[in-house]
């Protein structure tokens, strides 16, 4: 049979969105070695776990964050009790309830009946990738908010982001973290985990909140030739509470030496409307900041009335920066962007070409402050005329939807 020509897969992008199925695949590229993440926010489909919020993380070849993995069906005492139940996926617990998770609805069911995980936001670039998916309708009305945000720096790092609400009463908030087998699992001290094989290994801190307890649970036990002892680490706050901010980093790196000397490359961010971290990374210093209540971020540098916000330095220069759901965005005292909606955008600085990522709700009007007056605009791949430059300062339209804007001087 003539299958016509291969597609090879450098053609597709690396991070994607598959909304009706409610996924995300985060990838930093197609080797055997690269780094893979899918994470999991949409409708119940016939058939599945109770898997919503879940995702899996291999590198190097590795599976360093599994889920509970496969169970037969029919004569397994385990398969119901806890393969498919949320205790088995990496997602949330509440009060240590294996079947803390509903189903929620089908897609495409009737509207009265639309009760399910969402994805709220996509955006990706070669330096910044994120979404954001919104969890709590399947909690049988015990949360009124589950927001979780997934973070891919670089295409080396991740940064997961979970905000928790309860709608009645406190909560012990159990975040889930599998691994194959004991052997491979370290507790540290700050805060920190670690699982390290021959090939590869992750570095993991919990960055936030103050205190969280942390402990090794173990699952079913796998046996076979060799026999492991798979489970998971779980991630709680220290007492329980009405509402709960984690955020957590996942380092993976190949082989296992010095795994844990990545800890004098991270710190603490904490001020007026935020959390966050800081990462050193080579040559640069990436500075990521999140929204942890009603009033606006507000850090040394950096101002902004989005979710998200985000800084690369390079050599102490502005390299590229990112915000989710922002109108402004300032940094050190210059309003670099400003939009009459909400925007979640992704910029690269560069003295010759400029490349942005930004995607809108709705069609709406951006200024974009730049080292210079432009020379030419892109919009979505084709020459856009359509615009208005004042000094320093390009104002464009952009319509509803993803967007790229290339800015040549």
């Amino acid at each position: 049979t003539n299958k016509g020509p291969e597609t090879p897969p450098t053609s597709f992008p690396k991070s994607i969105e598959f909304p009706e199925l409610g996924a995300v695949v985060f990838r930093s590229g197609w080797s055997p070695d690269d780094i893979v993440m899918n994470f999991r926010c949409g409708h119940f489909y016939n058939h599945q776990h109770y898997d919503q919020g879940s995702f899996q993380l291999n590198a190097f070849g590795v599976a360093l964050i599994p889920e509970a993995g496969w169970a037969n069906y029919y004569n397994d005492p385990w398969y119901r009790r806890y393969y498919i139940q949320p205790v088995g996926h990496n997602t949330l617990l509440l009060d240590k309830d294996a079947g803390s998770q509903e189903s929620g609805d089908y897609l495409h069911f009737i509207k009265a009946a639309d009760r399910s995980a969402r994805l709220k936001n996509f955006i990706t670039t070669d330096f910044y990738s994120a979404a954001s998916g919104e969890l709590s309708d399947l909690y049988y009305g015990k949360l009124r908010l589950f927001e979780r945000n997934v973070i891919f720096m670089n295409r080396r790092y991740f940064v997961i982001y979970d905000r928790l609400k309860s709608s009645k009463v406190p909560h012990e908030y159990d975040l889930l973290f599998h691994f194959n087998d004991s052997k491979e699992v370290d507790l540290g001290s700050d805060n920190i985990f670690t699982f390290t094989t021959d090939s590869a290994s992750l570095y993991s801190q919990v960055v936030f909140p103050d205190n969280p307890k942390l402990k090794i649970v173990g699952g079913p036990i796998h046996f076979g030739v060799p026999t492991t002892k798979p489970g998971y680490v779980q991630v709680s706050n220290s007492t329980k509470s009405m509402d709960e901010d984690f955020l957590t980093l996942l380092y993976p790196v190949k082989g296992n030496k010095d795994v844990l000397g990545l800890s004098k490359d991270i710190t603490r961010l904490k001020g007026e409307g935020y959390i966050g971290l800081s990462v050193n990374t080579d040559n640069n210093v990436d500075e990521l900041l999140f929204k942890t209540g009603e009033s606006n971020i507000k850090g040394d540098n950096i101002s902004t009335d989005g979710t998200i916000a985000e800084v690369t330095l390079r050599n102490s220069e502005l390299s590229h920066f990112a915000a989710n759901e922002a109108s402004y965005f300032i940094y050190d005292g210059k309003e670099l962007i400003k939009a009459t909606g909400r925007v979640t955008l992704a910029g690269k600085r560069d003295p010759k070409r400029e490349e942005w990522q930004i995607n809108s709700a709705k069609t709406c009007r951006v200024t974009i402050l730049l080292p210079s007056e432009p020379g030419e605009v892109k919009l979505n791949g084709s020459l856009l005329r359509d615009y208005r430059v004042d000094g320093k300062r390009l104002e464009i339209t952009l319509p509803k939807g993803q967007n790229s804007v290339e800015i040549y001087f």
